[in-house]
């Protein structure tokens, strides 16, 4: 089963009908791609109106509060098991390592699956959907300034967020990149992976075309980008 989960903007008072417009074409093209009953859009309930006025109507509207519109990283992280079918997780929330308001966002993976009618999984660990990309095969890619960050989970390291990766989502792997320790985007994630690379396949990734030329670029993005073989990705340890 494919899940597509989407959240309305709530910036309604500076939009034109054509940001709308805009804005929900992505959404109609992904009902497009996973077809009737996978594609759902969470809506602040002030905003029911627009979103039924754009959205195809087979597009399942869900009337929930928000702080943040970003929902790929607020919202669950679903998981599947062979006999227990699909459920979600609902990971720690703390506003980018508190940089913005989390009081509503920190429930919104839970509320979310309980609208599914989905089991959710409270995780403690601190994360988002963002910070984390997966192969589907037991390898995830992440980056040491996001999760081991004071901000995020104070006196962890990365083998104990490792852990959490093996037992959640049942990782066997992980590989860490640097992302950005020394703030040099001033980005709110602290430098999530998903700004710089995702897996395409198992073996290979997609490389952001400018990784942000700010960033640290070391020579294992190519190694990851094109691995030799998929044993030698596999093994690979921290990036540095």
């Amino acid at each position: 089963m494919q899940w597509s989960v989407h959240l309305w903007a709530q910036y309604a008072a500076a939009m034109t009908c054509h940001d709308f417009s805009a804005s929900t074409a992505k959404v109609n093209a992904s009902y497009a791609v996973y077809g009737p009953s996978s594609v759902a859009m969470v809506v602040h309930p002030d905003d029911m109106f627009c979103a039924e006025r754009f959205c195809e109507p087979t597009i399942k509207l869900i009337p929930l509060s928000v702080n943040d519109s970003w929902c790929r990283d607020t919202g669950p992280a679903f998981i599947c098991h062979t006999k227990h079918g699909v459920a979600g997780i609902n990971w720690g929330i703390n506003g980018w390592g508190g940089k913005a308001k989390h009081e509503l966002d920190a429930t919104l993976g839970r509320r979310i699956l309980e609208n599914q009618g989905l089991e959710c999984l409270v995780v403690p660990l601190i994360n988002e959907g963002g910070a984390i990309h997966v192969d589907g095969e037991g390898t995830l890619i992440t980056t040491e300034s996001v999760l081991p960050n004071a901000n995020r989970n104070h006196g962890m390291d990365k083998l104990e967020v490792e852990e959490y990766f093996r037992l959640c989502l049942g990782i066997e792997k992980t590989i860490w990149l640097p992302g950005d320790p020394n703030d040099a985007t001033d980005d709110i994630t602290d430098g999530h992976v998903d700004g710089i690379c995702a897996f395409a396949h198992p073996g290979g990734c997609c490389l952001s075309p400018l990784a942000n030329r700010r960033l640290p670029t070391p020579k294992c993005f190519v190694r990851i980008a094109a691995p030799s073989n998929w044993r030698e990705m596999h093994g690979a340890e921290s990036l540095n």
